[in-house]
């Protein structure tokens, strides 16, 4: 009997190593209220803002003038953001939260802020737990059914795929999570920050049930699981003195050259047609994607290929 039972277990061992790291979507009412209330106040002070347009009835003028009038403590892009960005988002949403959950963090993260913010952060406190009740009654019976759609159109197009174990085996390290799970939220589909991260786990994508628009949305993840497989090396480059020049700080080239690479090695891995990633930076997102079909070869070192070029952009733009 006891031969049986060590015979089944290490049968089954090949199965435990190899289980598939699975990419699902999750639709929730807190993101997409975060959504609802950023984007119908456009905190991104965009020329047009047709999500306000459509929903912004749903939200005093006042409260949202004074969320448009603190964008600069609440918004973010780019690896950058507000003072109030992580504890108004980032850090609430790393797990699914309640209106009662989100509104007892804030107050407790008030007690934290610098006297001369507390006014500011009480005033918000206020705004998000006043504004809740209309967005459940009102919007989100009209968002959640094109979210449901959509989850089942991203969570199809990855079914029986395992991207995360094509990322690992391509660059020898190990992802660092069991999973990826896509919080799909509405108002931030076109033209707002999207692949939020919210940790190793799990990240923020604006969507619609729009074959488009799901493509794009799962390029991304593609390239987010590829971001968080060198997060290591990218830390190393972040925190590293040598690297923290004006002309790269002020440029955000170490940024834009590892979200190149990624770039880069996702297309090598999963095909497709090239993107301009970085429209923001489109010549220096070029200028690393050109450098890195020369010089990136299969079983390259990133860490070594990013200094090189980095190394060889400053050599060559750095007056």
């Amino acid at each position: 009997m006891k031969k049986l039972v060590l015979i089944a277990m290490f049968a089954a061992l090949p199965l435990v190593c190899m289980a598939q790291k699975k990419i699902t979507g999750s639709v929730e009412i807190m993101p997409n209220y975060l959504w609802h209330m950023f984007a119908a106040s456009n905190l991104w002070d965009k020329p047009e803002n047709p999500y306000g347009d459509k929903y912004g009835y749903t939200i005093p003028e006042a409260d949202r003038q004074f969320l448009y009038d603190n964008r600069e403590l609440i918004a973010w892009g780019n690896s950058q953001g507000g003072m109030l960005a992580g504890g108004m988002f980032f850090i609430p949403l790393q797990n699914e939260t309640t209106i009662e959950e989100y509104v007892a963090f804030l107050e407790d993260a008030t007690a934290m802020v610098p006297e001369s913010f507390v006014p500011i952060c009480k005033e918000l406190v206020r705004i998000m737990r006043d504004n809740y009740p209309r967005f459940e009654r009102e919007v989100w019976p009209l968002l959640e059914p094109d979210l449901l759609k959509a989850k089942d159109m991203i969570e199809a197009r990855f079914s029986g795929t395992d991207p995360i174990a094509l990322w690992e085996a391509n660059l020898g390290l190990p992802y660092p999570g069991e999973k990826k799970e896509l919080v799909l939220t509405y108002a931030n589909h076109a033209g707002l920050p999207s692949a939020n991260d919210l940790g190793p786990e799990r990240n923020n994508f604006g969507i619609i049930p729009d074959e488009r628009v799901v493509e794009s949305v799962r390029q991304t993840v593609l390239h987010e699981i590829g971001i968080y497989t060198i997060m290591p090396t990218i830390r190393k480059l972040q925190s590293d003195q040598s690297l923290q020049s004006d002309f790269l700080q002020s440029g955000n080239i170490v940024y834009v050259a590892f979200e190149t690479f990624a770039e880069k090695r996702k297309d090598d891995i999963f095909g497709g047609e090239r993107r301009v990633f970085l429209p923001q930076w489109e010549a220096e997102y070029k200028w690393f994607y050109d450098y890195y079909l020369k010089h990136d070869f299969a079983g390259a070192d990133p860490e070594t290929l990013l200094r090189s070029a980095i190394a060889e952009f400053v050599a060559n733009f750095a007056g």
